[in-house]
C-alpha cells in the first residue's frame, strides 16, 4: 500500500514535470493561426490511466493552469478571451481539463476490466482523452463565450454543431490521433515497466 502511494506519488510528480516543460516550450502547443494544437493531453492521458482518475483530475488541473497562463503570454486567443472576462476565462482553461482528466481516469478504470486490460484499453482511453479535450473544452468556451463579438467573428453559423466542427477543424483531427497514438504506446509500456519494476 505504501510503496504503491510513493509509485504515484513519483509518477504524477515526474508527469507534472513534463507538463510544465511542454507548457512553456514550443514543443506543447502548435500555434495554427490563433488557435493552438496542444500535446498536453498526453501526460494527463497517461496519469489518469497510471494512477487513476485522482490522478488524472490532479494533472488534469495541473494541464489548465499552464493553459491558463498561456493566455498571460504567448497565446493571442487567450489573450483576447482573458481582455473579454478573465473570470471565464479561468474556468474554460481549467475546467475542462480537469475533468479530461477525471473521465480518462474512470474510463480506463471501466475499460481495463471489461477487456481484461487488453491493448484495446489503452487505445480507446487515449482516444477518449483527446476527443474529450476538444469537446470540452468547445463546449465551456461556447458556453462562456459564443455571445461576444470576438467569438462570434469565427463562427459563420447559427448551428452550434456545425460552428463547432468548423471551429475545431483540423486541431481536433490532429489531437486526436498524435495524442491518442502516444497515449497508447507510452502508457502501455509505462504500466509494463512499472509492474515489473
Amino acid at each position: 500500500m505504501k510503496s504503491n502511494k510513493i509509485k504515484n506519488i513519483t509518477i504524477l510528480g515526474v508527469l507534472t514535470a513534463l507538463i510544465f516543460v511542454l507548457g512553456f516550450t514550443p514543443i506543447g502547443y502548435l500555434h495554427v493561426g490563433q488557435i493552438a494544437i496542444t500535446f498536453l493531453v498526453v501526460p494527463v492521458c497517461i496519469g489518469a490511466i497510471l494512477c487513476g482518475p485522482i490522478g488524472g483530475l490532479y494533472l488534469g488541473c495541473v494541464f489548465g493552469l499552464t493553459s491558463l497562463i498561456q493566455c498571460f503570454t504567448t497565446d493571442p486567443f487567450g489573450q483576447a478571451l482573458l481582455s473579454i472576462n478573465p473570470f471565464f476565462t479561468a474556468i474554460v482553461c481549467i475546467v475542462p481539463r480537469a475533468l479530461v482528466g477525471l473521465f480518462t481516469g474512470l474510463i480506463f478504470k471501466g475499460l481495463s476490466k471489461a477487456l481484461n486490460n487488453s491493448i484495446f484499453s489503452y487505445i480507446i482511453t487515449g482516444l477518449c482523452a483527446s476527443l474529450l479535450n476538444t469537446v470540452l473544452f468547445l463546449t465551456f468556451l461556447f458556453v462562456f463565450f459564443s455571445h461576444t463579438e470576438y467569438l462570434q467573428s469565427y463562427l459563420q453559423s447559427s448551428n452550434l454543431i456545425i460552428a463547432a466542427i468548423l471551429f475545431a477543424g483540423i486541431n481536433a483531427v490532429v489531437e486526436l490521433f498524435v495524442n491518442g497514438l502516444i497515449s497508447t504506446v507510452l502508457s502501455k509500456w509505462l504500466c509494463i515497466l512499472v509492474k515489473n519494476k
